[in-house]
Protein backbone atom coordinates (compact mmCIF):
# COMPACT_ATOMS: atom_id res chain seq x y z
CA UNK A 1 0.00 0.00 0.00
CA UNK A 2 2.93 2.33 -0.64
CA UNK A 3 1.88 5.77 -1.81
CA UNK A 4 -1.49 5.54 -0.05
CA UNK A 5 -2.96 8.14 2.26
CA UNK A 6 -4.79 6.61 5.20
CA UNK A 7 -7.23 8.12 7.64
CA UNK A 8 -8.42 5.90 10.49
CA UNK A 9 -11.64 6.93 12.19
CA UNK A 10 -12.89 5.55 15.50
CA UNK A 11 -15.66 3.07 14.72
CA UNK A 12 -17.95 3.80 17.62
CA UNK A 13 -20.67 6.23 18.52
CA UNK A 14 -18.75 7.86 21.40
CA UNK A 15 -18.80 11.18 19.55
CA UNK A 16 -22.61 11.11 19.46
CA UNK A 17 -22.59 12.19 23.10
CA UNK A 18 -20.08 15.02 22.77
CA UNK A 19 -21.45 18.55 22.54
CA UNK A 20 -21.27 20.18 19.14
CA UNK A 21 -19.69 23.59 18.76
CA UNK A 22 -21.20 26.10 16.42
CA UNK A 23 -19.14 27.87 13.77
CA UNK A 24 -19.45 31.13 15.75
CA UNK A 25 -18.06 29.48 18.91
CA UNK A 26 -15.09 28.14 16.92
CA UNK A 27 -14.37 31.58 15.46
CA UNK A 28 -14.73 33.22 18.88
CA UNK A 29 -12.00 31.07 20.44
CA UNK A 30 -8.79 32.97 21.20
CA UNK A 31 -5.92 32.23 18.77
CA UNK A 32 -3.78 30.61 21.44
CA UNK A 33 -6.60 28.19 22.32
CA UNK A 34 -7.02 27.19 18.66
CA UNK A 35 -3.27 26.65 18.26
CA UNK A 36 -3.24 24.43 21.35
CA UNK A 37 -6.13 22.32 19.99
CA UNK A 38 -4.39 21.96 16.62
CA UNK A 39 -1.18 20.85 18.32
CA UNK A 40 -3.06 18.07 20.12
CA UNK A 41 -4.46 16.87 16.79
CA UNK A 42 -1.10 16.97 15.07
CA UNK A 43 0.99 15.47 17.88
CA UNK A 44 -0.31 11.92 17.51
CA UNK A 45 1.91 9.14 18.70
CA UNK A 46 4.13 7.55 16.07
CA UNK A 47 1.41 5.72 14.17
CA UNK A 48 1.56 4.15 10.72
CA UNK A 49 -0.14 1.50 8.63
CA UNK A 50 1.64 -1.27 10.58
CA UNK A 51 0.11 0.05 13.83
CA UNK A 52 -3.19 -1.53 12.79
CA UNK A 53 -4.42 -5.05 12.14
CA UNK A 54 -6.93 -5.33 9.30
CA UNK A 55 -10.09 -7.15 10.40
CA UNK A 56 -12.18 -6.87 7.24
CA UNK A 57 -12.88 -4.82 4.13
CA UNK A 58 -15.89 -2.55 4.67
CA UNK A 59 -16.09 -1.03 1.21
CA UNK A 60 -14.18 0.17 -1.80
CA UNK A 61 -14.45 2.81 -4.47
CA UNK A 62 -12.56 4.44 -7.31
CA UNK A 63 -9.91 6.07 -5.11
CA UNK A 64 -9.36 3.45 -2.41
CA UNK A 65 -10.78 1.16 0.25
CA UNK A 66 -12.20 1.35 3.77
CA UNK A 67 -11.16 -1.30 6.28
CA UNK A 68 -12.30 -2.22 9.78
CA UNK A 69 -9.06 -2.30 11.78
CA UNK A 70 -7.85 -2.88 15.33
CA UNK A 71 -5.02 -0.82 16.76
CA UNK A 72 -2.14 -3.13 17.71
CA UNK A 73 -1.71 -3.37 21.48
CA UNK A 74 -5.26 -2.20 22.25
CA UNK A 75 -8.81 -3.41 21.74
CA UNK A 76 -9.84 -0.18 19.98
CA UNK A 77 -11.60 -0.64 16.65
CA UNK A 78 -11.35 1.98 13.90
CA UNK A 79 -12.36 2.45 10.27
CA UNK A 80 -9.31 3.09 8.07
CA UNK A 81 -9.70 4.77 4.71
CA UNK A 82 -6.80 3.97 2.38
CA UNK A 83 -6.54 6.19 -0.67
CA UNK A 84 -4.43 5.48 -3.76
CA UNK A 85 -2.35 8.62 -4.08
CA UNK A 86 -1.38 7.87 -7.68
CA UNK A 87 -5.06 7.71 -8.70
CA UNK A 88 -5.83 10.94 -6.82
CA UNK A 89 -2.95 12.74 -8.55
CA UNK A 90 -3.86 11.33 -11.97
CA UNK A 91 -7.47 12.50 -11.62
CA UNK A 92 -6.46 15.83 -10.00
CA UNK A 93 -8.37 15.02 -6.79
CA UNK A 94 -5.49 15.16 -4.30
CA UNK A 95 -6.52 18.60 -3.03
CA UNK A 96 -10.00 17.23 -2.19
CA UNK A 97 -8.51 14.38 -0.15
CA UNK A 98 -6.29 16.84 1.73
CA UNK A 99 -9.29 19.09 2.40
CA UNK A 100 -11.32 16.11 3.66
CA UNK A 101 -8.47 15.21 6.02
CA UNK A 102 -8.22 18.77 7.37
CA UNK A 103 -12.00 19.05 7.88
CA UNK A 104 -12.22 15.71 9.71
CA UNK A 105 -9.29 16.62 11.96
CA UNK A 106 -11.10 19.71 13.16
CA UNK A 107 -14.71 18.49 13.08
CA UNK A 108 -16.50 18.20 16.41
CA UNK A 109 -20.09 17.22 15.69
CA UNK A 110 -22.17 14.20 16.68
CA UNK A 111 -22.98 13.35 13.03
CA UNK A 112 -19.40 13.55 11.74
CA UNK A 113 -16.92 10.76 12.39
CA UNK A 114 -13.87 11.99 14.30
CA UNK A 115 -10.49 11.42 12.71
CA UNK A 116 -8.00 10.04 15.17
CA UNK A 117 -4.92 9.47 12.98
CA UNK A 118 -3.66 10.32 9.51
CA UNK A 119 -0.46 9.20 7.87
Amino acid sequence: MDGAQTTPHKASDESAHSPARSYEEEEAAPPEEKAEEDEVLLEDEDVGFKSFEIIELLGQGTFGKVFKVKKVGTDKIYAMKVLKKSVLVKNKHLKYAITECNVLKRADHPYIIKMHFSF
